[in-house]
């Protein structure tokens, strides 16, 4: 009865260190997800609202440009504007192309982590799995061998107990029968 107590407590004790291991390795990992992913967010934001304002901006000069130009510029005038409007596009358009690469990078970054929290499910899986049917099998047969030996000397030690009063006993008639051939001879 001790012996199956004490394969469920070392069972028990691997199942909390176990779901210890997991739950702090989870909490780790959210921890590092959620700073990274503020960080990300935050800068990402960032970037869409000054673009979101750029292009309001935009708008309104827009409107307001080409009410001066229609009126004051005639068309060869526009056309040097918009070559130098294109230019300045430029940069923003880049600008918008960097962002969606990095988000394109987090997006990938993100299936990474998945498949790592898929990885660690497997391998927790695998040891639970191999606990199970192997170490407390493995304790189980340790433990009946230890006990079946147990009793095994626990039954010969009453033997050689018993062996040892013989042996005296011998020894006693021993020495008395050669104390009486010394006096015979």
């Amino acid at each position: 009865m001790d012996s199956n107590i004490t394969i469920e407590q070392i069972s028990d004790l691997f199942d909390t260190k176990i779901t210890q291991l997991k739950n702090d390795l989870e909490l780790s990992l959210d921890e590092k997800l959620e700073t990274k992913l503020e960080e990300k967010l935050e800068t990402i934001l960032e970037e869409k609202l000054e673009t979101i304002l750029e292009e309001k901006l935009e708008t309104k000069l827009d409107k307001k440009l080409d009410e001066k130009l229609d009126e004051k510029l005639d068309a060869k005038l526009d056309e040097k504007f918009d070559a130098k409007f294109d230019k300045k596009l430029n940069p923003i358009y880049s600008h918008l192309n960097s962002i969606d690469n990095r988000l394109d990078n987090i997006d990938n970054r993100l299936d990474n982590v998945d498949k790592r929290l898929e990885n660690l499910d497997d391998r927790l899986k695998n040891v639970e799995l191999t606990q199970e049917n192997k170490i407390l099998p493995a304790i189980n047969e340790l433990t009946s061998v230890y006990l079946s030996t147990y009793k095994t000397f626990e039954k010969k030690s009453e033997q050689i107990d018993t062996l040892v009063e013989d042996v005296k006993v011998i020894k006693l008639v021993l020495e008395d029968h050669s104390k009486k051939l010394q006096k015979i001879s």
